[in-house]
């Protein structure tokens, strides 16, 4: 694993300028969410209109503000508050 730069760090919350890096982040840990949470089996063949529809869901909730942890502009995982 190679090191973190960590004055590229930033913890913020997700907006809609972030779908991209969520599909991402989504895609690539497909087979490591796979057993441990419901996003794996979600994400694992998910059509584009599904996944916009979930993400914008997701930020339109009331009930939970969803953060992520950026390496620059790369998504390194996602946390939600409720």
């Amino acid at each position: 694993m190679e090191k973190l730069d960590l004055t590229k760090l930033s913890f913020r919350k997700l907006s809609l300028l972030d779908v991209g890096e969520f599909k991402v982040a989504a895609k690539e840990s497909v087979e490591t969410n796979y057993e441990y949470l419901a996003y794996g089996a979600l994400f694992k063949d998910i059509r584009p209109i599904e996944y916009l529809n979930f993400y914008l869901g997701m930020l339109k909730s009331s009930s939970a503000d969803h953060f992520g942890l950026f390496d620059g502009g790369t998504l390194l995982g996602h946390v939600s508050y409720q």
